[in-house]
């Protein structure tokens, strides 16, 4: 397991039980569906299943705004077990997840699930032993999975519910190949009460509140190359980025930023005079300027749920500038196993729609960690935080990153 794996379950853990009250429900899940191909020659399979077991306590002081805006919700931990529907090939997963819930559409019977953690797969790509698993390349993964329950039955005990699920899998492109996995899955789920039962609270009215922030961060991400082997090593990508945006009921928060990057493996390739940007070669205008072609530079917007100690990110947005993303995707979007040296005749990949969406769009989902916590206002602040980045949903590198936070206008 990666360091920014081991620190993204830590930091979520603790959001999930900074709390004095013990009051713990206890659930039981069975799930099947059907996970997506991931290359062209993914084996055939069964029907995938899945066994979650969850614990979680449900968030009911209304002194803190996020209990009160998202009108108590529940926070725990979910264990799992997943078969692929071929054990030769695609194997099981082990997953810990610690997920929010709550309730979605002013609906009571209507809840949404929200898990980001860590899997541990049986199986694995490998070029001899298993060269048609090409989602997963690496024993441990990050996993996320969003479901939306519909209760059925609820009793004094017991609350019945079924529901829609979509899970995904990908080691953050610190490992090549990592077509991943997405999964869709229909569920059945009975869930222990606890003794003191709070669904009766009702969120209190309360005036909006409404302030500014600027923000400012620094970020070293890891990502490999290639699937050759002489490409497929960690090598670093630095961020330095601004954001400007408001904060709601210290629960939301939107803005809009602006980052600049720079890919080692990027520019080593350039600086290193390799095949694709040689005299007569595809890009060979980019030699000799190796510093300029391994930059991005883009701008995105981006929401945050704010859990007091902890935030849930999403941001989405635009490259403006972005050159050697050129060869990245000629090189692994072309023939499978590329070499260092490309023969006469070798199949790059065109520079196609699919290549200017990727190349184009940027987004990127984590979570922050704010020692200071968020439900009271504070001047000054900052944040640590985990996060994946991608190309129009195409995982680009895991980043770590140490943010400041200077908030205005209460």
């Amino acid at each position: 397991m990666s360091q920014v794996q081991h620190f993204t379950f830590l930091i979520f853990c603790i959001s999930c039980f900074l709390t004095t009250a013990q009051k713990y429900s206890y659930g039981g899940e069975i799930a099947l569906g059907q996970s997506l191909p991931s290359n062209k020659e993914f084996p055939d399979r069964a029907l995938q299943s899945q066994l979650w077991f969850h614990v979680s306590q449900q968030k009911d002081n209304p002194e803190i705004k996020w209990h009160q805006n998202l009108q108590f919700p529940e926070t725990g931990i979910s264990l799992g077990y997943s078969n692929y529907g071929n054990n030769e090939i695609l194997g099981s997963s082990y997953s810990i997840l610690p997920f929010i819930k709550f309730k979605s559409f002013n609906n009571n019977r209507l809840k949404t699930y929200l898990g980001l953690g860590t899997s541990y797969f049986t199986k694995k790509y490998d070029a001899v032993d298993n060269p048609l698993n090409h989602a997963i390349s690496t024993d441990v993964t990050w996993t996320f999975r969003a479901q939306l329950n519909y209760q059925l039955l609820k009793t004094e005990k017991w609350n019945y519910s079924t529901g829609l699920s979509v899970v995904h899998h990908s080691n953050g492109h610190t490992r090549l190949p990592n077509n991943g996995f997405n999964s869709f899955l229909v569920s059945i789920n009975a869930t222990y009460l606890p003794k003191e039962d709070v669904s009766h609270l009702e969120p209190t009215t309360s005036s909006r509140i409404k302030t500014s922030y600027l923000s400012v961060y620094q970020g070293i991400g890891l990502q490999v190359f290639s699937d050759l082997p002489y490409f497929n090593r960690k090598k670093e990508v630095y961020t330095v980025g601004a954001e400007y945006g408001k904060t709601y009921n210290r629960t939301w928060k939107l803005g809009i930023g602006a980052f600049y990057r720079f890919y080692q493996h990027y520019y080593d390739y350039i600086n290193d005079n390799e095949y694709l940007v040689r005299e007569n070669q595809r890009f060979f205008d980019m030699d000799g300027k190796a510093f300029s072609n391994a930059t991005n530079i883009g701008v995105y917007v981006k929401g945050e749920l704010l859990l007091n100690y902890v935030g849930i990110e999403l941001a989405i947005g635009a490259n403006l500038y972005k050159p050697a993303y050129k060869i990245d995707y000629s090189i692994n979007e072309g023939w499978d196993n590329p070499p260092r040296e490309f023969p006469d005749g070798w199949q790059f990949a065109d520079l196609d729609t699919r290549y200017k969406m990727r190349h184009l769009i940027n987004s990127r989902v984590g979570i922050n960690y704010y020692p200071l916590g968020t439900n009271d206002f504070k001047n000054h602040n900052f944040y640590i935080g985990a996060h994946i980045n991608a190309n129009y949903g195409q995982a680009d590198f895991t980043e770590l990153r140490l943010g400041y936070v200077y908030e205005m206008g209460k």
